[in-house]
């Protein structure tokens, strides 16, 4: 009969052993891949995705503020930077703990980031939002690069 304690013992015992296959595979093949440049793309995405996220949360942050003033058209760019911000997190998460489904977490994030750019240009004058969008492009182009990788 399994008790709690032997439980805990297998699934820690098959983490490790997964941990020291992935160490391995690593190793051998540091880079992840064929190519020697995708390390510092996948090191670059990363960055890329978490300046994005500190953006796309300053503009949600100005956007709340603008609403408070009356602003009512900032509503719909809130919400947008909001959940961008979220993805972009996602994505560098992934991409930091170099998981096998980043590229799943890559291409959300590159489609999240269109949109927002796109709701972020409507307000042309605003350097916030001008801010947000050049992230947002910038994160948008990394991940999918990253995504072709």
């Amino acid at each position: 009969m399994w008790t709690r304690r032997n439980l805990v013992g297998s699934v820690a015992a098959g983490a490790a052993g997964i941990a020291l296959g992935v160490g391995r595979a690593r190793a051998q093949n540091p880079a992840g891949g064929d190519q020697p440049h995708h390390e510092g793309m996948w090191k670059a995405c990363c960055e890329t995705c978490d300046n994005c996220a500190k953006a796309c949360n300053k503009a949600f942050h100005h956007c709340m503020t603008q609403v408070t003033k009356g602003k009512a058209e900032h509503a719909r760019a809130a919400q947008t930077t909001a959940d961008c911000a979220e993805f972009c997190t996602l994505s560098a998460t992934m991409l930091a703990r170099d998981s096998s489904l980043a590229m799943f977490s890559c291409a959300a994030c590159a489609d999240a980031c269109k949109r927002c750019a796109q709701d972020c240009e409507s307000f042309d004058s605003d350097l916030e939002m001008k801010m947000c969008l050049e992230e947002c492009k910038r994160c948008e182009e990394s991940c999918r690069k990253m995504m072709k990788a």
